[in-house]
């Protein structure tokens, strides 16, 4: 897992891989893990680089990334106007993609590459949108929300068009999130739709209305493919608590490429019956079963 230190030089028009760090937590250490993994892809010739958004700007030092640091205002403007954290990562894509990013997309912290980025971006191109998997019906707290929403309210898009939400509406993990700089006008559709979730207490039931909003929107106006193929999202606790619990023992300066490259054995993996689990819940999920 060999990189080398200090960003590369930006070209003009290159892709973007774009991580968002807020504040202090075992998040800062995961994103580090996850930039490094993909970073060792990384050739003077590559088409792509890797950005991190972060209001600890020395948290990221030496690291193969561009810092962009993020002042308090910012922060907080990107979670109005009912303070939704995860409003912040669709504020970040379109601002990656209207300053100088081809292509961007926004890469949870609990994640790795197992394929260059390269993989990821060939999938992205006007029209054409990456999101993490599909999962297929909502698992009964979205569903839960859903109806909820649905006896106050029916969410249309910004021209007032309904968006047809159901509960069995194709729901998509938002992971990773891709986007065509063409199409940076979905990020406000989609900001659009999570106000008006979160102002009919969506969040009451579930904390997965991004995820919600980002897979109606981009599967309405755009062609979805998957990248579970390029990027592992190691979410469930019992695979991603053991792996914070050796990230809160490295500190700031010690976390570097020869780190990253210690901490790859010992990386988040699905066992073969996790794998086969998630096989027959998706599939399951996919032919209208519902469960966690």
């Amino acid at each position: 897992m060999a990189v080398t230190n200090g960003p590369p030089p930006a070209i003009a028009g290159q892709s973007t891989l774009v991580y968002l760090s807020l504040g202090s937590g075992p998040h800062v250490g995961e994103i580090r893990f996850s930039a490094l993994s993909a970073a060792k892809y990384l050739v003077p010739a590559s088409s792509w680089r890797i950005v991190v958004y972060t209001d600890d700007p020395g948290s990221f030092e030496g690291l193969p990334v561009e810092v962009r640091p993020v002042d308090p205002g910012t922060a907080a403007s990107w979670k109005e106007p009912h303070g939704y954290f995860f409003r912040s990562k669709i504020k970040l894509l379109e601002a990656s993609l209207q300053t100088d990013a081809t292509s961007s997309a926004i890469i949870d912290g609990d994640t790795y590459f197992r394929k260059s980025p390269d993989v990821l971006f060939r999938r992205i191109a006007p029209g054409a949108s990456v999101l993490h998997q599909r999962e297929g019906l909502p698992a009964p707290p979205e569903q839960a929300a859903i109806r909820h929403v649905l006896m106050h309210h029916i969410p249309i898009e910004s021209d007032g068009r309904p968006w047809g939400l159901t509960e069995n509406t194709t729901m998509w993990n938002a992971g990773v999130v891709g986007l065509h700089r063409s199409d940076v006008g979905l990020c406000k559709e989609t900001l659009h739709l999570i106000d008006q979730l979160t102002a009919r207490d969506f969040h009451q039931y579930t904390h997965a209305w991004e995820q919600l909003a980002f897979s109606m929107c981009l599967e309405r106006h755009t062609r979805v493919s998957e990248c579970l193929d390029v990027v592992v999202h190691y979410w469930p606790v019992e695979i991603r608590q053991p792996f914070r619990d050796r990230l809160l023992h490295v500190g700031r300066k010690r976390f570097d490429a020869a780190y990253a490259t210690t901490l790859w054995p010992n990386r988040p993996r699905f066992s073969v019956l996790d794998q086969v689990k998630l096989h027959i819940k998706r599939a399951g999920r996919r032919m209208g079963m519902s469960w966690r």
